[in-house]
């Protein structure tokens, strides 16, 4: 069960917030956090449907960090075969802008201005999409060492490829690497977008235009790294989209809740243009906030409770009681 290891990695974090003065009642709202699971198996199928739980709502908790991505995710799928249906022939490409890290203290400040950067960019004149979803995810550096030796300040993707290259070379022992987060984050947007049907063919942009695009739009004094593909997946281009906006495993020290706490009330998932009319930015808003948005039913079936255990969730009930 996911769930368990999401479990796990809230409580963690929540006694890391404990040690923060100014945030002992979330750690202990935290803390409760989905103590208890109540599902409803569907007699014909079998499957299971989670009807309620006591969710502390907070952003610095993993399983709720999950939850509020599955919300999203059932949002943009929900509305997805209306905009299909109405716009056949445009494509999808998949765009993430990227600028250098930040300290975590001044992260907040950074997103705010990444929002106005990307304003500007939506208003320039050829900026290709009539539609898009739009989401700021935050990973966070490590600092890595090898037998002593210090390698630099590396994402996950480079620390995989130093690994393949220390494996390559044969001189790769697990135990001799070492890796530890440091105090910048890496904020960065992914937005999926829908271009008109002669984007190919009349208004393509390629890496570099991207680039010289969004350099313009952000103000930078430097050459940023823009990511744009062609989505052949769209089911796959949106699950990268809707992902959390800070990893789970990112959340479980002190660092990453004050990396959360700054991120507290800001819109981190937004829609434009034509996908307006299929997915609602109030509904987006709601979830982001406090899970609910209002049409959330209880699925007809037979009761099944599990509750937390120390380290895991027991089945406590399953049946109805006489």
């Amino acid at each position: 069960m996911k769930l368990n290891y999401l479990k796990a990695l809230s409580l963690q974090a929540a006694e890391e917030l404990r040690q923060i003065s100014t945030e002992a009642v979330h750690a202990r709202r935290q803390s409760r956090c989905a103590d208890y699971l109540r599902y409803a198996i569907e007699k014909d199928t079998l499957l299971m449907h989670l009807n309620k739980s006591n969710f502390c709502k907070q952003r610095t908790c993993p399983v709720c960090a999950w939850l509020r991505s599955t919300k999203l995710r059932i949002r943009f799928f929900r509305g997805l075969p209306r905009l299909l249906a109405d716009h056949p022939a445009h494509p999808f490409i998949l765009l993430t802008l990227t600028i250098r890290n930040c300290n975590f203290s001044e992260l907040r400040h950074v997103v705010q201005e990444f929002e106005k950067s990307w304003n500007r960019l939506t208003g320039r004149v050829n900026f290709p999409a009539v539609g898009y979803l739009k989401s700021l995810e935050v990973t966070r550096p490590y600092d890595c060492f090898y037998a002593g030796h210090y390698l630099g300040r590396f994402g996950t993707k480079s620390i995989k490829l130093w690994q393949q290259e220390l494996k390559q070379r044969g001189v790769w022992k697990s135990s001799l690497w070492t890796e530890r987060f440091c105090e910048e984050a890496h904020p960065h947007v992914h937005c999926l977008m829908m271009v008109r049907p002669n984007y190919w063919t009349e208004s393509y942009l390629d890496q570099s235009q991207w680039v010289a695009l969004w350099k313009s739009a952000a103000q930078l004094d430097y050459q940023p790294i823009v990511d744009v593909r062609h989505v052949k997946q769209l089911d796959n281009a949106i699950f990268e989209v809707s992902k959390y906006c800070l990893k789970s495993s990112d959340m479980v020290d002190r660092l990453g809740c004050l990396i959360n706490r700054r991120l507290h009330r800001l819109s981190l998932v937004s829609v434009g243009g034509v996908f307006k009319n299929y997915i609602s930015q109030a509904v987006l808003d709601k979830i982001d906030a406090g899970l609910r948005v209002g049409d959330e039913y209880i699925q007809e079936g037979v009761p099944c409770i599990y509750e937390w255990d120390s380290d895991r969730y027991i089945l406590s009930r399953l049946g109805y009681v006489q």
